[in-house]
């Protein structure tokens, strides 16, 4: 196969006659009884358990409904515990109800809390329920709305708005203990009509619009917490602000203290408001959102999509609608996803939203969807993630962006403020042509960024289901302190400590980390020095030394010299270093009471520095796995003092069965700091960070999904050469894997640029034919373009442009008019249309990936052009003497000699006229093309003569019309792609696109692709 090479395969959606992906069905409710559903949960034997406004339980088990408990006042919350049971909040308490003698009705209602008390609102709503893993159940309360049973028209401060407190309770967040305590947990909600968790077990409310609340939103509920309405914060017992300012200045105190909703729902673009969030199945049974969460909406037929991330510590992200109508009814209540993945949806309001009643559930076919995945914060923009590779198209015109952001005062909602576009300074689209990374200097942080997308498609021509989607920015993703760290043991024979110093400064790492002598690393690296003048080595240059290693010997009678550990101390503080500990033993005993007990001591010494201790999993040590540093820490029970580090080297070494994500996430709460370096996927190395063919963006991103903070460490252990190569290389890969860019933009002298990807280096403009010459494969040495011919033919130029049985001058090249320039990382070229030709055309050379040339090339149209081409020429070295394309028998199709010298192999029989039009009896040069059979896909290939090395040009159906080839042997060693092959209207655009990738060959798995049918 080619390495990193976009997949050939097509991806179709289902037709217009096919399925729905999602389908709407109704569920049967008992005869003769109104819903309104107010919980909805499933017993441990599958059973349907659903509470009602009305006060009524019912369950459904094999299709038949049994009224289970009847009685309550405005259930609005439910949990299943096991069969026969659940809890229930109430207006009044949180209950208990029980079928003890197992007749299929409760006969047991206990009351676990009541302490909220009734003032007797029309909104005294208890919201819930949701339970951690210690069996402490959460829930919320609507603030009230005036007037009050007994006369009270307000509680002592309504702060402007309809919404208040009359007493503590209102507008709060509670938790309660499995002993039945009740503790308020959070303040400042308005109407949080719904609770729910993550897969990390995080608290999350829904809220709606109202007086303070500019736009619905999602909040991240944690204990403390003011979330933005005063009413409820009035009767905080922590509160020290002064609540009798005028309501605009104290909009500005409060802004500086409550905690910014996680996601914000634009209003009445998306949705009015949001009632309960629930969890995606993680089994991908309701399609490709696992871990996500869909909200309904209290008011309109709507289901949203909530993907979260977090950046510096807090939850933040993206909204998308899922589901508009499509069979929807009003008044999605509550949410519940069955045993078997499918989301059920209660329906009922009353007040204020549409009486609806009912329960439906939503079904995914099992056929993928053509949606945004996500949309994750970048270091210097953001990343789009399809659920399906895009098509061939101009997806700048596809892309518009903007950012607003909602008021924070004490009016009744608030418009779009402040709206402006994003500027956007580059594109990148994946290999696999599902990411798109978006660059831009102008983030800010408290905005929503809007993203649409309008008539992108999809391989299969499909168009986005949902083309919006909404990111709630609060905070910039800050930057991982990077450090180099193992590298004086290789690098002290031509550096000493200061000059290794220099050079880390100088190339831009943050610090560095050591190996300590005194600490079991006797004779390593420089000899005789020790941690303190490490230290000072490194803060003569302004660094900081990140990390010391120490080596924990624990079958002898004294580990680790505890005395000198706690010298060191005070510059581990100053330096806020980590102690990174390795543990030795013989792993065929049990040293884990050894190991506990020397970490305490470790963590006591290190406590009043706050020096944080963490273990280093290392192949042959006591602890090789993250998994069994684990067990040593849920033993030693120091959270936040002694915690691990994952180490990318070790990991693959001991534990490459155990999926990367699984690790990570179980290693979250004891992550103290990650290692990483370039290794490849099936052999694992210790190689500068830009080498290997492992792709560290996996890594990181799952880091930013479970918030790690750093510091990021580069393993350096036994990377030989000059230190000042492999630092500067793996400097250039880290900040390209935390960029959009990842290549350094093309220089420009005069009409020739330069480039250098690290695999590709090259020029363009530089020959007769205009595109890449002197092109080399930097990993081989290998030339790739045809330069021993003597008129320097190139790689994808311009070459011959035609309409029907016309031709434009002899080629492209030869026009006199060409303008070059570097834009956004991308070489333009740029054609004016001039009374001869009627078109302006371009060219647009990028860099997608290291292995990867781009080139898209669009004609602005300024009179009708009829069966509009342009021929894409590629002419390789002789080293590359045979052309490939994959025929109609679905094999790769050679151009043998005695079937003529130029061959073409059409789309299709109109593609096969086009090209037998007259068209290439014109001008200087003319071919007489024997037409083969029909290609499969619009991918020809040439193989190097090595058999290892092959260059794939790859365009899409729409764009390409027909393969031609020079038969095997012929001296131009050639490749073209005819593009367009359509008639283009006058004054309209039309673009069209062609990718050569460079890189290793296997004819076994590189098998020609399916053919596809026009």
């Amino acid at each position: 196969m080619i390495k990193g090479i976009s997949s050939l395969a097509i991806l179709l959606l289902a037709g217009a006659n096919a399925a729905p992906v999602y389908e709407v069905r109704e569920i049967p409710v008992p005869d003769g009884t109104v819903i309104e559903a107010g919980g909805i949960c499933y017993w441990p034997d599958g059973s349907l358990v659903v509470a009602t406004r009305r006060g009524d339980i019912w369950a459904m088990r094999d299709g038949k409904w049994n009224r289970f408990a009847t009685g309550l006042m405005d259930p609005l919350g439910i949990w299943a515990d096991q069969n026969g049971e659940v809890y229930v909040t109430q207006s009044a308490e949180l209950t208990r109800i029980r079928d003890t003698n197992g007749d299929g009705t409760a006969n047991r209602y206990e009351t676990i809390t009541s302490g909220w008390g009734v003032p007797g609102s029309k909104t005294d709503f208890v919201y819930g329920l949701c339970r951690d893993s210690e069996g402490n159940f959460y829930g919320s309360m609507h603030t009230t709305h005036a007037p009050w049973a007994g006369g009270v028209k307000h509680s002592p401060h309504n702060f402007g708005g309809p919404m208040g407190a009359a007493m503590i309770g209102r507008g709060w967040s509670f938790q309660v203990t499995p002993e039945g305590k009740l503790n308020w947990w959070s303040s400042g909600l308005r109407a949080p009509n719904g609770l729910g968790m993550n897969a990390a077990g995080d608290l999350f409310a829904t809220d709606n619009q109202g007086d303070w609340v500019g736009t619905s939103c999602l909040h991240h509920i944690e204990q403390g917490d003011f979330h933005g309405h005063p009413s409820s914060y009035q009767w905080d017992p922590r509160r020290t602000l002064n609540l009798d300012l005028p309501l605009d200045q104290l909009a500005v105190e409060l802004d500086k203290i409550r905690k910014r909703p996680a996601v914000l729902f634009p209003h009445g673009i998306l949705g009015n408001s949001p009632s309960q969030p629930v969890l995606a199945p993680a089994d991908g049974s309701f399609g490709p959102f696992a871990g996500q969460m869909f909200v309904g909406d209290n008011v309109a037929p709507l289901i949203s999509r909530v993907f979260l991330e977090k950046v510096d510590g807090g939850y933040q992200g993206a909204c998308f609608p899922f589901m508009r109508e499509q069979g929807l009814k009003n008044a999605l209540c509550r949410m519940s996803f069955s045993p078997h993945g499918r989301l059920v949806i209660g329906f009922g309001c009353r007040g204020w939203g549409p009486a609806t009643d009912g329960l439906q559930e939503v079904a995914w076919s099992g056929t993928t969807p053509f949606e945004m995945q996500h949309i994750r914060l970048l270091a210097d923009g953001f990343e789009i993630r399809f659920t399906q590779p895009l098509a061939e198209q101009d997806i700048a015109k596809a892309t518009a962006v903007r950012s607003f952001h909602y008021k924070y005062h004490h009016g009744y909602g608030s418009p779009i403020t402040d709206p402006r576009p994003l500027a956007i300074t580059e594109l990148r689209l994946s290999p696999d042509r599902q990411t798109l990374r978006l660059r831009s200097d102008a983030l800010e942080a408290g905005r929503i960024y809007e993203f649409k997308f309008t008539n992108l498609t999809n391989a299969g021509g499909a168009t986005l289901a949902n083309n919006s989607g909404y990111y709630t920015l609060n905070k910039l993703q800050p930057a991982w302190s990077f450090f180099p760290f193992c590298m004086d043991h290789h690098d002290s024979a031509k550096r000493d400590l200061a000059g290794q110093a220099k050079l880390f400064r100088e190339l831009g790492y943050d610090g560095a980390g050591h190996l300590a002598q005194e600490f079991g690393y006797a004779g390593t690296g420089t000899p005789n020095v020790t941690v303190e003048q490490r230290a000072a080595s490194l803060a003569a240059e302004g660094l900081r030394m990140n990390h010391v290693y120490a080596r924990i010997f624990l079958e002898r009678e004294t580990p680790i010299d505890l005395a000198r550990l706690a010298e060191v101390m005070p510059v581990l503080a100053e330096h806020r270093s980590q102690l990174i500990v390795l543990l030795l033993g013989n792993r065929a005993s049990d040293l884990d009471q050894q190991a506990v007990e020397i970490l305490s001591r470790i963590a006591d010494i290190a406590k009043p520095h706050e020096v944080p201790v963490a273990i280093y999993p290392h192949a042959t040590d006591y602890t090789e796995t993250v998994g069994e540093a684990l067990r040593i820490l849920r033993k030693t029970n120091r959270p936040g003092e002694v915690g691990v580090m994952f180490n990318l080297s070790h990991w693959q070494m001991r534990d490459p069965n155990r999926d990367l994500r699984a690790v990570i996430t179980e290693a979250a709460p004891f992550l103290k700091t990650v290692s990483i370096n370039g290794t490849n996927s099936n052999k694992p190395a210790v190689l500068p960070l830009s080498d290997g063919d492992f792709d560290q963006r996996e890594l990181l991103n799952i880091l930013r999904d479970i918030g790690f903070q750093g510091p990021v460490g580069l393993m350096c252990w036994g990377i030989g050469g000059d230190a000042h190569i492999h630092l500067t290389a793996s400097m250039e890969r880290w900040k390209s894997l935390n960029s959009v860019s990842q290549n350094p933009a093309p220089s420009l002298n005069g009409t020739i640029a330069a480039f250098d990807t690290g695999e590709l280096e090259g020029r363009i403009g530089d020959g007769r034919f205009i595109g890449l010459n002197h092109l080399v494969h930097k990993p081989t040495g290998t030339k790739i373009s045809g330069d021993g011919l003597a008129n320097r033919h190139g790689l994808l130029s311009l070459y011959r442009v035609f309409t029907r049985n016309h031709r434009y001058g002899d080629s492209a090249y030869g026009w006199a008019e060409r303008e070059i320039s570097v834009i956004d990382g991308a070489v333009v070229m740029r054609w004016p249309a001039t009374e001869s030709r009627p078109f302006e055309l371009l060219a647009r050379y990028s860099f997608p990936e290291a292995h990867e040339v781009n080139l898209q090339v669009s004609v602005v149209a300024h009179a009708e052009l009829v069966d509009f081409e342009v021929q894409v020429a590629s002419y390789l070295d002789s080293t590359f003497p045979k052309a490939e394309v994959p025929g109609a028998n679905h094999t790769w199709t050679s151009s043998p000699p005695q079937l003529g010298t130029w061959h073409a192999f059409p789309r299709d029989e109109n593609a096969a006229a086009i090209i037998l039009d007259g068209r290439w009896s014109q001008g200087a040069s003319p071919v007489n093309f024997t037409v083969r059979e029909p290609y499969a896909t619009p991918v020809s290939i040439r193989r190097h003569a090595d058999g290892k090395l092959a260059a794939v040009f790859q365009s899409r159906p729409d764009d390409c019309f027909a393969l031609y080839t020079a038969s095997d042997g012929e001296s131009h060693f050639s490749n073209y792609h005819a593009l367009f092959g359509r008639t283009i209207p006058a004054g309209t655009t039309s673009t069209a696109s062609i990718t050569m990738s460079i890189g290793e060959w296997d004819a076994e798995k590189l098998a020609a692709p399916a053919r596809n049918e026009p």
